[in-house]
């Protein structure tokens, strides 16, 4: 770990951030950041056993490494959204290749007069409607499977985009939803081709749709008999890793030409995110 950022630190491609907003590690929204600014002094470690174990088991060629990045998973970080965001795509385009029924579109939109004049409110109405709607669908005509998305319109108003697998009579839904409190306004539509239903709900995910939800408001879900491995944690090793950082605010004692190498504590979240870089030294700090 050198002093500054890493010179491979991706500064703004993948449609994630751009180089001017990422230099400060904040964006005009003050609620996202990109924690590859922010935490690049966090990596994860290998224990000292791990890496025992490591050298005994692997061969001459053999090239695993003993550090791996930090990724903080969060929806509001432009790195970790953008990725999560095209892997929730990746996913309904995986499921509805493999399941010919998902072959369904359901927007749930909210009315206006019905909606409380909470934002967040107006995020758990939604579900709250959502989830009284699929246990009447389920009462008059059986089981199904879904996956729903959550998004905003530019109004504010959030509503649902929903892949179903069934036929749904449109006159029913929207009468339903009407009586729930949802409103009037339902639109369902066949898609063709299943193979193109991510693209259908991808279309509606711009750069910024999972982001700036209340917190505990979830932005998507599926029915029991889908799995969807979003933040790719499916794949994870079993291997016991420990989060560590340079900290750069303490000179370490036995090498004061170097920062303090220690584990992470809650803290320093919070600090660096304060900051939007690694805490520098008293010294550098700006009275």
């Amino acid at each position: 770990m050198t002093d500054e950022p890493p010179s491979s630190l991706d500064l703004g491609k993948n449609n994630s951030k751009s180089p001017d907003a990422l230099e400060s590690g904040q964006s005009d929204d003050s609620d996202r950041y990109d924690c590859r600014w922010v935490y690049w002094n966090f990596e994860f470690e290998r224990g000292a056993d791990d890496l025992d174990e490591l050298d005994d088991d692997r061969g001459a060629g053999d090239d695993d490494p003993a550090t791996a990045p930090y990724r903080c998973g969060s929806w509001e970080c432009y790195c970790c959204g953008y990725r999560m965001r095209m892997n929730l795509i990746e996913e309904i385009e995986r499921v509805t290749s493999q399941r010919d029924d998902l072959c369904r579109l359901l927007t749930l939109t909210l009315d206006p007069a019905n909606a409380p004049p909470d934002p967040d409110e107006q995020h758990q109405y939604i579900t709250d409607r959502w989830n009284a709607l699929r246990s009447s669908i389920r009462y008059k005509y059986g089981d199904f499977s879904y996956i729903w998305v959550r998004e905003e319109q530019e109004s504010g108003l959030p509503h649902l985009h929903i892949i179903v697998s069934r036929y749904l009579p449109q006159e029913w839904l929207s009468a339903k939803w009407g009586d729930l409190g949802g409103g009037d306004v339902v639109d369902i539509r066949r898609i063709e081709d299943t193979e193109k239903a991510a693209h259908y709900v991808g279309k509606y995910l711009t750069k910024d749709a999972l982001s700036g939800f209340p917190d505990g408001i979830r932005r998507y879900g599926s029915s029991s008999d889908i799995e969807l491995d979003v933040r790719g944690d499916s794949g994870d090793s079993e291997e016991e890793w420990r989060l560590m950082m340079d900290d750069y605010a303490y000179a370490d004692l036995e090498q004061a030409d170097g920062p303090l190498r220690r584990a992470v504590a809650d803290a320093d979240f919070v600090e660096q995110r304060d900051w939007g870089q690694p805490v520098p030294p008293d010294d550098d700090r700006d009275e």
